[in-house]
């Protein structure tokens, strides 16, 4: 990457607004089962199961000796929980959940590939997104700046 490029880029996360694309770096699986709220948190760290609709949570996805397999954020949905892991790490967290996940009784899908995430930083961020990032972007009703 050219020098003033990336001066340009800290310059507009750090002054107004700037987007970072962070598709590449993280992997999506989504996790479909009626009692998602139970299944999870017996292979993880985190309180899962009394997280509200909508909440994220950091996690370790340990194994059944409890070693730590993978570093997560866990986003609990109405009808369902995206675990968000470290790039090339979907495939990984899919079979290992599937071990546990009795046939018929949910679905774990790898949705790396059906989306992308973008960071969006700076003192005008909130401003941007709640202006529909020039119509980029849906912005969500429950949407918070943090």
């Amino acid at each position: 990457m050219d020098h003033d490029r990336l001066l340009a880029d800290v310059r507009a996360l750090t002054t107004t607004v700037g987007l970072v694309d962070l598709s590449a770096k993280r992997s999506r699986v989504e996790l479909s089962v009626a009692d998602r709220a139970s299944f999870l948190p017996n292979f993880s760290t985190n309180d899962i199961r009394n997280l509200p609709d909508g909440a994220t949570c950091e996690a370790f996805l340990l194994n059944a000796k409890g070693n730590v397999l993978f570093y997560v954020n866990v986003w609990k949905r109405p009808e369902s929980i995206v675990v968000e892991a470290g790039a090339d790490r979907g495939a990984g967290v899919v079979w290992h959940l599937d071990k546990y996940l009795f046939r018929g009784k949910g679905v774990l899908a790898d949705r790396t590939a059906e989306g992308g995430e973008v960071l969006v930083a700076g003192p005008e961020a909130e401003e941007y997104v709640r202006h529909g990032a020039n119509g980029a972007v849906g912005v969500p009703a429950n949407w918070t700046a943090r």
